[in-house]
């Protein structure tokens, strides 16, 4: 009998949750700080690389100084907030 522990139904949440991950331009993308004193970064999506939606993202990172785009694949502590349009 095989046993398993906690780590492998972990890995493949976080298998399932990339898998699933789609994006649209103007979508917020969200890192939550793992340890105490890292901080949230937010993204706005400027471009979607992926042809349904998923990564890899053109990302503009916010309030970090930063004013050029990256090119960024998310990982599993990654979530994407979609932003619905004004029409």
């Amino acid at each position: 009998m095989m046993h398993t522990d906690g780590r492998d139904a972990a890995a493949g949440l976080r298998r399932d949750k990339e898998a699933e991950m789609k994006a649209a331009v103007g979508d917020r993308l969200v890192i939550k700080g793992h340890r105490v004193g890292t901080h949230t970064r937010e993204a706005t999506i400027v471009e979607v690389r992926g042809s349904e939606g998923e990564p890899p993202y053109v990302v503009h990172w916010e309030g970090e100084g930063e004013s050029e785009d990256h090119l960024f694949f998310p990982g599993p502590d990654a979530e994407v907030e979609h932003i619905r349009s004004q029409s």
